[in-house]
């Protein structure tokens, strides 16, 4: 009888929609607070390659801050004036530039889905592509590389250091035994000779040394290619931290 009167009365019906739009209502603030923060405030990246082997493994999950809103204190770890600027020793997202970026309605979607999967689904990447690569050497620096361990003359200084001598944090490489026919003119030979960089240009690398391409395949980025900086790994928990 009572299943009967939710059937077919109005006051009933009324009430059931009124708790079902609701619920698409919250649903829909969720998401839009999700898209506007991870578009741009902070957003996830998902690896799906081994370049970053082995301080950044395949199937980890970042967060990853645009460069503007790094300067904000939450984000701070530089004490120039609070804000956190591009350091050697950074993860950077980086983009090559190349090729046209998704239209919007096709960026909404893939935004959606990955709401709904918890990142776990979505659609093909952008056109425009995305790396995560090591910040080693700033505009100015003098770079160059013997063993695949890169050596930075910083601007203004008289003599190189080895890239962990510069960074304020510490990591491993993944280097593989080279080829006995490769020579020293190969980028993946472990050795390069020193050059200069310009104004707005930055030396990015990986880690795994051996066959990943950047900026020994590439050349030196400009700022306006640095999308934003690893700033924590949530993903898996045996790992969670500042990556």
């Amino acid at each position: 009888m009572f299943n009967k009167w939710r059937k077919y009365s109005y006051a009933a019906q009324k009430t059931e929609r009124n708790r079902v739009l609701k619920a698409l209502a919250w649903l829909f603030s969720v998401f839009l607070a999700y898209a506007l923060i991870s578009t741009f405030l902070v957003y996830t990246v998902v690896i799906e390659n081994r370049t970053m082997e082995p301080n950044i493994q395949l199937g980890d999950r970042l967060l990853v801050t645009p460069v503007a809103f790094s300067r904000l204190p939450f984000f701070a770890h530089s004490e120039e004036g609070g804000r956190a600027l591009i350091k050697r020793g950074q993860i950077a997202l980086v983009t090559d530039g190349t090729g046209k970026r998704r239209p919007a309605f096709l960026a909404f979607a893939d935004s959606l889905i990955r709401f709904l999967t918890a990142q776990r689904i979505g659609l093909s990447a952008d056109a425009s592509r995305r790396f995560l690569k090591r910040v080693v050497a700033l505009p100015g620096d003098q770079v160059s590389m013997e063993s695949f361990v890169m050596r930075v003359r910083p601007a203004d200084e008289s003599y190189a250091l080895t890239e962990f001598e510069l960074s304020p944090r510490s990591y491993d490489l993944k280097v593989e035994a080279v080829p006995p026919l490769w020579d020293s003119g190969v980028p993946f030979s472990g050795h390069m000779d020193a050059r200069s960089l310009g104004a707005d240009e930055y030396f990015l690398v990986s880690d795994d040394r051996s066959n990943s391409n950047d900026s020994r395949t590439w050349g030196p980025v400009p700022s306006s290619s640095i999308l934003g900086k690893a700033i924590f790994r949530y993903w898996p928990p045996k790992r969670i931290g500042r990556p």
